[in-house]
């Protein structure tokens, strides 16, 4: 009678684990508090910016928005335009315009929803160059020349604050080739963590679904040293159980996120 009840009671620990966080199958050993012990920030990175109505997606204010919030950092995407410039913006048009068969001037004729024009990438260095050691800039490259990219940022000597993330795994070899291999995750999140420490690249940022399908991958990314990186989390509990595995989440809600994790 003893031995059954004995048994009867670890299975109701067990329940009581896997409700606690729906990621446990993932390798979950031990609660992470939310804020990292290296920067001092909540381990959230702001999607596009600090983005609402007023400040769209990408632009300017949304950025500073972000660099104002204690988090890891705020992503962004990136484009070469045709006469070299880079500037901000999630797709590979703007307003209809191919961003890389079109000149900067030619862009600004139009403009986002606030009325800024579409940003210079040297214009985020120029905001972040004043607020350095705070907000990382997490920099996706869509359709830019990587030796251009590092060269303007090695301009305002920002190398420490600024990390990237391709779906390309040939734009992170490139990344690798040139020494910055240790800050560059790879998107696409069809290879496997030990093949990803292989390649030299610093980390995995993968969409949520990629890590339901392989539960292992966080606890094997965390064991080998990757940087552990999630998006796009929407989803607060969810949010949540990711920071307590010690991953990096990046979120549409910083705000909010942040409300739910100083509660923890």
């Amino acid at each position: 009678m003893g031995t059954k009840f004995y048994f009867i009671f670890l299975s109701f620990l067990a329940c009581i684990c896997a409700i606690a966080c729906d990621k446990g199958s993932a390798g979950v050993e031990m609660y992470t508090p939310p804020i990292m012990e290296e920067s001092g920030s909540y381990g959230i990175i702001a999607h596009r910016g600090n983005w609402d109505a007023s400040n769209p997606q990408n632009s300017l204010s949304a950025f500073k928005r972000a660099l104002e919030l204690n988090i890891y950092g705020t992503e962004m995407d990136v484009h070469q335009t045709k006469d070299g410039l880079i500037v901000v913006n999630h797709d590979v048009s703007f307003y209809g315009l191919p961003i890389s068969e079109t000149t900067y001037a030619e862009l600004c004729k139009h403009t986002l929803d606030n009325g800024e024009t579409i940003p210079l990438f040297e214009e985020f260095l120029q905001v972040k160059k004043n607020r350095a050691g705070l907000v990382k800039m997490i920099v996706e490259l869509k359709s830019c020349k990587v030796n251009d990219l590092i060269a303007l940022v090695d301009s305002y000597d920002l190398q420490n604050e600024v990390e990237y993330i391709s779906f390309s795994a040939n734009l992170c070899n490139e990344f690798v080739a040139l020494g910055y291999g240790y800050k560059t995750y790879y998107l696409r999140g069809d290879v496997k963590p030990t093949e990803i420490k292989g390649r030299g690249y610093g980390g995995v940022d993968y969409y949520s679904g990629v890590f339901d399908a392989n539960p292992s991958w966080i606890k094997e990314s965390k064991y080998i040293g990757l940087k552990t990186i999630v998006w796009t989390v929407n989803n607060m509990e969810e949010l949540s159980c990711y920071v307590q595995q010690g991953v990096l989440v990046t979120t549409d809600r910083p705000l909010e996120a942040l409300e739910v994790l100083k509660q923890q």
